[in-house]
């Protein structure tokens, strides 16, 4: 067992990075977006213009890497992808 210092599950020096978040503005019409700090399945948030997208229903992130929204975001929208990192394995 490593020494915790106290610490159950995730110390704070654990990761530099505990939550990433990325913005997007296309100038066309775009559905899929590629996150470059890479996101673990299920801890993805998605916000359109500031209105949080429900999974499957308005978007999908199933590759760590890759959103695909279900319908497309226009030229002057706002896309921001937030991704939890708070548990390392």
């Amino acid at each position: 067992m490593s020494d915790r210092s106290g610490y159950i599950g995730r110390a704070p020096g654990d990761s530099a990075v505990i939550i990433a978040s990325q913005t997007f503005e296309p100038t066309g019409i775009q559905t899929d977006f590629t996150f470059a700090a890479g996101y673990t399945v299920g801890y993805m948030d998605v916000y359109l213009n500031g209105a949080r997208l429900i999974y499957a229903n308005d978007y999908v992130a199933s590759d760590g890497s890759t959103v695909g929204l279900t319908s497309v975001a226009n030229s002057g929208d706002v896309l921001e992808l937030v991704a939890y990192k708070a548990f390392n394995v």
